[in-house]
């Protein structure tokens, strides 16, 4: 349980730092993946050693929320640098003007990444961290976790940054296509819609005890 614990830290200070540091944007989208799949990892080792049933909760609805999230941020991420015609996360600028859908669902995606109430991510931190809260010994792993979701804050807030730079926007190489940009909205708002059933989620996940 503590390796796969250390297991997860790592891969969560690691792949956030990485994304912190990509130029390209679906390179930060990958490196962002690594990060968030540490929080299921450390879900995972954390519940070897204490057997808690909202660990088991947490596990699984990190494994949910993040592939709903990153479809999402994959998609709108594709969007964008097809509209832009940029691979960079540079050439994101305007985005918000040119294509404002596209970087709202990178936006609601990115939320549930960094744990944003009300979303299933949320809901899977939140979860992760109750037991946590209660053993002070395991504090350590909570510093962990609360670093990893300000790192998650700021490559998500990194790419927003750009897209709402509009002193020099970087015009549309082709013509948006509306309907693509909603498709990759969608998966984002079902996980903050995942809120709205939580009691039955979390009573069907074990995580209520019962």
């Amino acid at each position: 349980g503590a390796l796969f614990g250390a297991a997860g830290v790592l891969a969560l200070l690691a792949g956030g730092w990485s994304a912190l540091r990509a130029p390209r944007l679906k390179s930060l989208v990958a490196y962002s993946t690594v990060a968030q799949l540490g929080y299921a990892l450390l879900a995972l080792g954390l519940l070897l050693r204490l057997e808690e049933p909202r660990l088991h909760a947490a596990l699984w609805l990190f494994v949910l929320t993040h592939g709903l999230a990153k479809v999402s941020m994959f998609l709108a991420a594709g969007e964008l640098q097809t509209i832009l015609g940029s691979t960079r996360v540079q050439g994101m600028k305007g985005a918000s003007q040119n294509v404002p859908v596209a970087l709202t669902a990178f936006a609601v995606a990115g939320g549930s990444l960094i744990g944003l109430p009300p979303s299933g991510g949320f809901l899977a931190k939140w979860l992760l961290l109750q037991p946590l809260f209660e053993r002070p010994q395991h504090w350590p792993w909570v510093l962990a976790v609360l670093l990893g979701t300000l790192m998650s804050a700021a490559y998500v807030f990194r790419v927003l940054a750009h897209g709402f730079d509009r002193v020099r926007p970087n015009p549309p190489s082709i013509h948006p296509d509306r309907l693509a940009q909603w498709l990759a909205l969608l998966p984002g708002l079902l996980v903050w819609s995942l809120a709205l059933i939580s009691e039955p989620l979390l009573l069907w996940l074990g995580g209520l005890g019962q």
